[in-house]
């Protein structure tokens, strides 16, 4: 006989639904257009990263255009002005909005795994209310009102990015420092996307 699937934890089906109730909530963004505010110099006026060619992607990794360094970011928005053949703010919205639903799920998972820790070894089973506080906890961020300025902007997918980056770090970092069985792949991957999270804003 095939032995039983494993099945999910709690805590990655409840990253899952806050995944898809802040992209849900924050999907009016998509009919947004540019923002008269960063967008103007950052995408708009900027005709160096709008392609993937060789000195395209030389410019995203020597500039430090609007006073950040932000390579990847660069990147990312030529790769989406590829994709579409124009300039258009649909992309670069529709990349925000799963990005940072991606970060929603991500702090779902991290919350999730503190509560775990908090509770001790001596737990002898996980408490069913650690993944809804969790994505209660991240549903606290994800819709606070506060949020929309970062995802009205088109220019703001940089943010977004490191965001999310830091967000995986912390997650990976977790997975180092309070395991059952300690892997250090798991600090590496925590470092690599430490590193990641800097080369799409630093400054």
């Amino acid at each position: 006989m095939k032995a039983p699937a494993a099945r999910a934890p709690a805590a990655v089906w409840a990253a899952l639904a806050v995944f898809a109730v802040t992209a849900v909530v924050c999907s009016p963004v998509l009919r947004n257009e540019f923002v008269n505010w960063d967008d103007g110099p950052a995408l708009i006026e900027n005709v160096h990263f709008r392609s993937l060619s060789r000195e395209e992607i030389k410019w995203n990794f020597s500039n430090f255009h609007m006073g950040t360094y932000s390579p990847l970011s660069w990147t990312a928005f030529g790769a989406i002005y590829e994709v579409q053949g124009e300039l258009n703010p649909y992309g670069y919205h529709l990349a925000s909005l799963l990005v940072f639903s991606l970060s929603a799920a991500l702090l779902t998972l991290i919350i999730a795994r503190l509560l775990e820790a908090a509770a001790g070894p001596g737990a002898r089973s996980p408490n069913p209310a650690t993944p809804l506080c969790a994505a209660a906890g991240a549903l606290s961020f994800s819709l606070h009102p506060m949020q929309a300025a970062g995802i009205a902007m088109a220019s703001a997918l940089s943010d977004l990015s490191a965001c999310a980056f830091t967000l995986g770090a912390a997650a990976a970092y977790l997975r180092w420092a309070v395991p059952e069985r300690p892997l250090l792949r798991w600090l590496v991957f925590s470092w690599m996307l430490a590193a990641l999270s800097g080369l799409c804003r630093w400054q």
